[in-house]
């Protein structure tokens, strides 16, 4: 698996940036915000690999990615994964991480997609 050193003042500015960019967009705290700032942060993960603080795609760095980034409540939270899971830029961003990390990104978007599904 690609790491990068895990420095706190990139991570901010990456965020902050990532934000900005999905505001530009669709404004603050929409549905589309939230899976533009997905996508953008898996495209991040695919140029550059993940922070060497996470030892892989594990409950860790599951846990941080899903609640920095998507909505709190279930309905949205489902509706802004099908906005990531459908989105063109998608495939080529889970292809880059298949193959230099070996995990499968949508496999693991789907079958949080369901589980999130099921709970509602």
């Amino acid at each position: 698996m690609r790491s990068r050193t895990h420095d706190v003042q990139l991570a901010r500015s990456e965020s902050a940036a990532i934000h900005a960019a999905a505001e530009a967009k669709f404004g603050r705290d929409t549905d589309e915000w939230h899976a533009e700032c997905q996508i953008l942060r898996l495209k991040e993960i695919a140029d550059h690999g993940l922070d060497d603080c996470y030892s892989g795609y594990d409950t860790d760095w599951q846990a941080d990615f899903g609640s920095g980034w998507y909505s709190y409540g279930e309905f949205d939270a489902i509706h802004q994964i099908r906005m990531v899971l459908t989105d063109p830029r998608l495939p080529d961003i889970a292809d880059t991480i298949r193959m230099c990390d070996g995990f499968d990104m949508i496999g693991e978007l789907a079958a949080t997609y369901l589980e999130f599904k099921n709970l509602s």
